[in-house]
């Protein structure tokens, strides 16, 4: 029996081995002797999520051809093959050392919007059946606010500076939106003090971002709470110059006046 069963053993163990060689194959490519050819064929490969054969492109790109500025475009699609993979950690090595190493190229301010935009990129999402994404952490969206602003002060003539304006406003509105979620949390606690401290930051760090108004009433709520008179009614005096002429305003003036 085991007689009949070894060359069965043999060909499934050659065929495992096979696909593990076919999966793991560097990918067949042809190579030319001018770098622009296999830098354009690189890039077109990472157009259509082939990254391996992207990857063997600028690979050979970069050393083949080293002091040719195709190599340094090779060294930057590299760090975007591993952005397109969402390496986010790897492809932020990359751009950062592209930076630092490349401080006057064309595009360097590009790999400085992709570095900072990959903490962005990498901060939790929503997904359905999932908490909101601005009830998880957020440490990756404070980097993603820390870094756009670096990147708006070194380069604000950049061509990303409209995106990296973009991306800086959705992530400052995440942080807003989780401060009010802790503050409603503290609220529903009872524990005024910390819904006041997390309303203050909402009012003073991200003002102008949808949440004034709703951040106001909830702050004369909170000092109400704490029965601080003062701070409850100052709460209703910034709504009404804020948002004048409005329902809310006139609601502040009744509670001011009585």
């Amino acid at each position: 029996m085991m007689k009949r069963l070894l060359p069965l053993f043999a060909a499934l163990a050659l065929s495992g081995c096979k696909s593990f060689l076919s999966e793991g194959a560097e990918p067949d490519v042809t190579f030319s002797d001018q770098a622009a050819v296999d830098l354009k064929k690189g890039e077109e490969a990472l157009a259509g999520s082939d990254f391996p054969t992207a990857t063997r492109y600028f690979e050979f790109v970069k050393s083949r051809f080293a002091f040719h500025d195709a190599a340094v475009i090779a060294e930057l699609r590299l760090a975007d093959v591993q952005y397109a993979q969402e390496q986010w950690a790897e492809a932020r090595d990359a751009y950062q050392t592209f930076v630092k190493i490349h401080p006057t190229h064309s595009q360097v301010d590009y790999a400085a919007f992709r570095n900072a935009e990959s903490f962005w990129q990498e901060a939790p999402k929503d997904f359905f059946f999932f908490p909101p994404a601005f009830e998880k952490d957020e440490v990756s969206v404070k980097n993603a606010v820390q870094s756009l602003n670096e990147f708006l002060r070194q380069y604000p003539a950049s061509k990303h500076t409209a995106d990296a304006k973009k991306v800086l406003g959705e992530a400052r509105s995440r942080l807003a939106q989780h401060e009010m979620f802790v503050a409603h949390f503290y609220a529903k606690r009872h524990r005024w003090a910390g819904a006041v401290g997390r309303l203050k930051t909402v009012l003073e760090k991200y003002p102008d971002l949808g949440f004034d108004e709703e951040a106001l009433w909830q702050l004369h709520d909170a000092y109400q709470g704490l029965h601080d008179t003062q701070g409850a009614a100052g709460a209703l005096k910034q709504i009404q110059v804020k948002f004048p002429n409005s329902k809310s305003a006139q609601k502040a003036a009744r509670l001011l006046g009585s």
